[in-house]
């Protein structure tokens, strides 16, 4: 670990010589502030390495679980888009570091934005399976999807003066219009448009709900993310306390109910039987949706 940490440093540090100018840095800095520049700089440099990245090489997935049961081939999955990240080495909101020396508490805040399309392209996918044993899913073609923009606000503090320990962490990922294309779906050619216009609704009432319960999104990624730093065994509960009072606000009586009940209370609204039962009423709405499409070819 330490030859890796050793090795880490020597790359940065040779990345830093040839990236950053005498004019980037001045003495006038603190330790931390030159530190959080040069990642500013790096970041800028490097983002455009990132303009198709690969998140899942070329595969061939076989699904048993109850939920999805059936095959998926497919081609490289690639995220594209992250080169648009606006990144100016002079603002401190892109990416920044402070020290409490006197609480010893180290804080990351950083702000992320993408105004441009970023999403996920699939090529040459091949799948047969279903959700639930009701709604079939197969076919041959590629698919994308694409949100408009990306905006994200990142912030944590981290404690030193008792070991390691993420004392609060705040990541707030705002969402944008979503657009779903898909090919070869069904083998049908002229269920295209139809499915690519069914998910793309879909998927941007999603994002209505996620923008309307951004707060209660913000708090439930937050408080998973700090379980998992923080090693937390009792991750419902402790979901559950922070997060009570802003479901309380929320749009949906549903999801006052469960964050008011107990940890039991809360697996069971959030069981695979539900799961599968919203399963259900998806499938029968779809195939309602169908059968209005076929009447009007």
């Amino acid at each position: 670990m330490k030859a890796v940490l050793v090795l880490s440093l020597i790359l940065i540090c040779g990345l830093i010589h040839q990236q950053v100018r005498g004019d980037d840095i001045n003495d006038d800095m603190t330790v931390l502030e030159k530190i959080s520049k040069i990642i500013r700089i790096l970041i800028k440099e490097y983002i455009g390495l990132f303009k198709d990245f690969i998140l899942i090489k070329k595969a061939n997935l076989n699904l048993t679980s109850q939920i999805s049961v059936g095959y998926l081939k497919h081609s490289d999955l690639i995220l594209f888009g992250l080169d648009n990240l606006i990144v100016d080495p002079n603002k401190k909101d892109i990416f920044e570091l402070q020290y409490d020396e006197d609480n010893k508490v180290l804080t990351i805040s950083s702000n992320i934005l993408i105004p441009e399309e970023v999403g996920l392209n699939l090529h040459e996918y091949d799948m047969d399976c279903g959700i639930s044993n009701t709604i079939p899913l197969f076919g041959e073609g590629n698919f994308s999807f694409n949100l408009n923009s990306v905006k994200a606000s990142f912030y944590m503090n981290i404690s030193f003066s008792d070991g390691f320990k993420v004392d609060y962490l705040e990541i707030e990922p705002h969402l944008n219009v979503v657009k779903f294309i898909v090919t070869g779906f069904w083998k049908v050619p002229d269920l295209n448009n139809f499915v690519s216009t069914l998910v793309t609704t879909f998927a941007n009432l999603f994002v209505l709900f996620w923008e309307l319960e951004i707060d209660l999104i913000t708090c439930v990624i937050s408080g998973l993310l700090e379980c998992v730093l923080n090693q937390e065994k009792h991750i419902i509960i402790y979901l559950i306390q922070r997060c009570r009072k802003i479901a309380a606000h929320s749009s949906y009586p549903i999801v006052d109910t469960l964050f008011n009940n107990d940890q039991l209370d809360f697996l069971e609204y959030a069981s695979e039987a539900n799961i599968l039962k919203y399963a259900q009423i998806a499938s029968e709405y779809l195939e309602k949706e169908m059968e209005t499409y076929h009447m009007l070819l």
